[in-house]
Order: structure tokens, then C-alpha cells, then sequence
């Protein structure tokens, strides 16, 4: 399933349930949905067939369905949070709000809440582009032009802001519920520095943009289909941070980007985080 069936797919629940969350995981994608009422799998099945185009019902695959009843003694918001905690990644601390703590005031602040689009940083490809941003501020890399192409929640254009509040960032997503998640954490974090656009790829971006950095935290396949226009985007003596793919993946991905040297990867769980220059 690609990010854009995945977005078809959250969609077509919407309706049907109270609240729809999606995990990137090693095997493809872990979806939790909630709802008020028992249901079988054929009947859910049967739910997305009607509601989903007639082309792409094949390319959507049910691996494992799982019902678990929910306790209705447990304050679940309370536990979301707690499964949610404050953390700190190198010199970035990631905080929702709903915490009550102390910022330190040796690290940089983002407050992202978690929300039904992705990232909210504790994943390892998000972590991996948080480390490769800090990499290349600590290089003395200064930007004037970033593109977040792929934001998500937004965590990696508002780190990004954090990092060089001068630049003009622009933070693009193909679903609608991140461009509204992304909107709301560049208002509570004062990032006023970020346009936020919704895009499929490069389709809504503006030709004429090039960009001093290039960021995308997406999948593998979407990766190697935008890799042309990444790279036609990307400014020369520019970098690109690429993440959302598997180690094993490394070399597949690399052989679509000519004229950049790799400068470095983070390896974080099962997920790598590629660093290029462009020469």
C-alpha cells in the first residue's frame, strides 16, 4: 500500500469510525480504528469495498484483522498520553500538550501533539531526520529555502525553524488531515516562517522553486518516483535528507540520486536516514 492508497483508505473510514490512526511499520502499515459497535471482518470488508474506487480496491491488502474490546474503566486519554511522554532526541526536546513539566533550557523546544497524521518524532525515520538536521547546523550549513516535502505532523519544517529561523520554509503533504495537524503546530510553536500547502509529489509546487535544503521523509517507492524532481528542486551545493526507507533499502534508493555524495546515514531500528550533498 503507498502513502497515497493509505490516505484513500484512512478516508474511507472516517465515517465509519471515532477515531483512525496509522503506523509505518517494517511489513507495510498498522491501522488502529475505534468504534461503537461490534463488527465482523467480512462486514468491515465489505464497508471498504463500497466505499473505496473499484481500481484500487485490489491494491489495498488485509494482512491481519484483529477486534479487541475496549475497557470502559480505563481513561484512555490519560493513557494515550502516558504512552506519550515528553523525550529527547540529541539536542531536541519533543513535548505534547499535555505536559506539565520543565523544558530544559539546554534543549530545543517542539511541541507536537500526537494526531491522526504522522510523526510526532518518536519514530525511527523522523529521529533519523531530527539527527541529520542537527548534523548539518552543527556543519555550519545555512539555508535560506527548505522544502518539507512529505510533513506529516510538521515536526521536521518546525525543528527546521528552530534551527534557522530566517529561512523560508515550505511544508507540503498529499493528506488533507496533515495540513491541518501541520497548520496548528506552526501556529502553538510561532513558526511563521512555514507555508503549508497540500501537494501530491511536486504537482502543486510552484516550478520556478528550488530549495537550499530538501527534505523527505516519505517511503521508499515514493522516493524513487519524486527522485528526479527532488533532485531538480534541490539548489547545487545544496543537501537532501532522505529517510522512510529500510537499511536493506539503502542502495536501491542511492542509485536514483546522481551527482550527490552521500555524507552520511543513521541507522535507527530498521530505518535509515541518508544525508547528500549536491554537487
Amino acid at each position: 500500500m503507498s502513502q497515497t492508497q493509505l490516505g484513500l483508505f484512512n478516508e474511507s473510514l472516517q465515517e465509519f469510525c471515532l477515531s483512525v490512526s496509522s503506523l509505518i511499520t517494517k511489513n507495510g502499515y498498522e491501522i488502529l480504528c475505534v468504534i461503537d459497535h461490534n463488527i465482523t471482518e467480512a462486514e468491515f470488508t465489505d464497508y471498504l469495498i463500497k466505499r473505496i474506487p473499484a481500481n484500487d480496491v485490489g491494491l489495498i491488502k488485509i494482512d491481519q484483522f484483529e477486534i479487541k474490546k475496549l475497557d470502559e474503566n480505563v481513561n484512555w486519554l490519560a493513557q494515550s498520553y502516558e504512552a506519550l511522554p515528553a523525550f529527547e532526541i540529541e539536542d531536541f526536546f519533543v513535548y505534547g500538550s499535555h505536559y506539565e513539566g520543565d523544558i530544559p533550557e539546554d534543549k530545543i523546544p517542539l511541541l507536537i501533539d500526537a494526531a491522526t497524521a504522522f510523526g510526532s518524532g518518536s519514530h525511527g525515520t523522523t529521529a533519523g531526520c531530527l539527527k541529520a538536521l542537527l548534523s548539518l547546523k552543527n556543519e555550519g550549513f545555512t539555508p535560506e529555502t527548505i522544502l518539507d516535502l512529505g510533513a506529516g505532523a510538521g515536526i521536521l519544517s518546525i525543528a527546521a525553524h528552530k534551527l534557522w529561523p530566517s529561512a523560508k520554509i515550505l511544508a507540503t503533504d498529499i493528506d488533507p488531515e496533515s495540513i491541518i495537524v501541520t497548520n496548528n503546530h506552526v501556529r502553538i510553536n510561532k513558526a511563521n516562517n512555514i507555508d503549508v500547502i497540500e501537494s501530491d509529489g511536486f504537482k502543486k509546487i510552484d516550478p520556478a522553486l528550488s530549495f537550499d535544503l530538501t527534505i523527505a521523509n516519505i517511503l521508499a517507492m515514493p522516493l524513487r518516483i519524486l527522485s528526479e524532481d527532488i533532485m531538480l528542486h534541490t539548489n547545487v551545493t545544496g543537501h537532501i535528507i532522505l529517510s522512510g526507507l529500510l537499511i536493506e533499502q539503502e542502495d536501491d534508493i542511492k542509485s536514483h540520486y546522481d551527482n550527490v555524495t552521500l555524507q552520511k546515514n543513521y541507522h535507527i531500528d530498521e530505518w535509515s536516514t541518508l544525508i547528500f550533498f549536491k554537487d
